[in-house]
């Protein structure tokens, strides 16, 4: 969200990993099919990191476009810095995977977790 004094502009979250959960769980069902330790496995093991450098990629160049907007069409640009981490416990205290917490919960965690300007 970015405010230049009169207005407000809000930039949508496109949710990339979303868009290719399909792509990904087929060639992660390739990969589990294949025998361990052989060759077959290991290259559907690099396809499948494909897909998720594929999916990096995608959101460094959206954060790139728009951070280049934002700068563009602003004088001054005020970063906050959050702590995503603490506010995932603090919306679902008993969502943590090691714990097993609820799948509501964690389905939250995941979309605010995926709203960082991080691109890993």
């Amino acid at each position: 969200m970015a405010y230049d004094g009169s207005k407000v502009h809000k930039y949508p979250n496109p949710k990339h990993l979303a868009k290719y959960e399909r792509k990904l769980a087929k060639k992660q069902r390739i990969a589990a099919r294949k025998k361990k330790g052989s060759n077959r496995r290991r290259k559907a093991n690099k396809i499948v990191a494909r897909v998720y450098e594929q999916v990096s990629n995608v959101r460094q160049d959206y954060l790139h476009k728009l951070s280049r907007k934002i700068v563009d069409n602003n004088q001054v640009v005020v970063v906050e810095n959050l702590n995503l981490l603490a506010a995932w416990f603090a919306i679902t205290p008993l969502s943590s995977p090691l714990i097993g917490g609820t799948e509501g919960g964690l389905i939250l965690a995941g979309e605010l977790l995926s709203i960082s300007w991080t691109t890993n």
